[in-house]
């Protein structure tokens, strides 16, 4: 019997943000976030319409030994297809939010170059973290552009080292001096967190997360059960807190006119 935690209804979806001043990074991450969620949407009505794609002597319409040995060798009742389909969607699931903390991670980086390239001091950019650069891949870079993208990715190694994802959040607000409030930070923790459980833990998590975050159902075996509507809050909550990021960047002038998009 699944142990259900907490049960999450939300109606509304993000789509991209319109009519709203924003970084190129900003945009980028919705362009390439809502292909991902187009997938997560298809892979859902695949599920929900299986029954749909049963052939008559087969699982799936279409399907043959040549080029579908292992689906093809599967009975060809509703069972089968809920399964197979089931797995599909799982599969799709997880890879969105690996995706997800990817995308964010390189806005992240996008964020800190853009302030290293503006105006803000350096003390306070690199504030207790040391970067060391020898001679040669000095010499090899060509201006203060590659300089300041080197840096910027140094920092951000460093920061992710300390694997701590309110940690990172909350150094990045600090060193571009934007000023975020911390509940917003903090609420985004537990769905930033989604991805080490998934990649280390095949999707289990701890007891300490569970007693302080208990907004998630957990299956029998103690995965997180994930679906549609799971993983577009977990979406809405990130991309409320990089757009609150975006827009004080913006408003402290700390990113070059030409990366902002009216």
């Amino acid at each position: 019997m699944a142990k259900k935690i907490f049960s999450i209804h939300r109606k509304s979806v993000s789509l991209q943000t319109k009519n709203i001043i924003m970084t190129k990074g900003l945009q980028r991450f919705e362009t390439r976030l809502n292909y991902f969620r187009e997938d997560l949407e298809l892979v859902d009505l695949v599920v929900a319409n299986k029954e749909k794609l049963k052939g008559i002597d087969t699982i799936i319409n279409k399907s043959n030994d040549g080029e579908h040995p292992l689906i093809n060798s599967r009975q060809n009742n509703a069972n089968s297809r809920s399964l197979i389909t089931k797995h599909l969607r799982k599969t799709v699931f997880v890879s969105f939010i690996k995706d997800m903390h990817e995308e964010v991670s390189e806005y992240l980086q996008y964020l800190l170059k853009q302030g290293a390239l503006t105006r803000i001091p350096s003390g306070q950019l690199l504030g207790e973290h040391k970067i060391n650069i020898s001679a040669n891949e000095l010499l090899q870079m060509n201006d203060r552009n590659d300089i300041v993208e080197f840096v910027s990715e140094e920092i951000y190694r460093k920061l992710e080292s300390e694997k701590s994802t309110s940690k990172l959040l909350k150094k990045i607000n600090n060193k571009l001096a934007l000023g975020v409030p911390q509940t917003l930070i903090e609420s985004v923790i537990p769905f930033m967190d989604l991805r080490h459980f998934f990649v280390h833990r095949d999707g289990k998590p701890d007891s300490t997360f569970q007693r302080k975050y208990p907004i998630f159902s957990i299956d029998s075996k103690g995965r997180i059960t994930l679906d549609i509507t799971l993983i577009n809050l977990a979406y809405e909550k990130i991309h409320d807190l990089l757009k609150e990021y975006d827009s004080r960047i913006i408003s402290k002038g700390f990113v070059n006119s030409s990366e902002i998009i009216p």
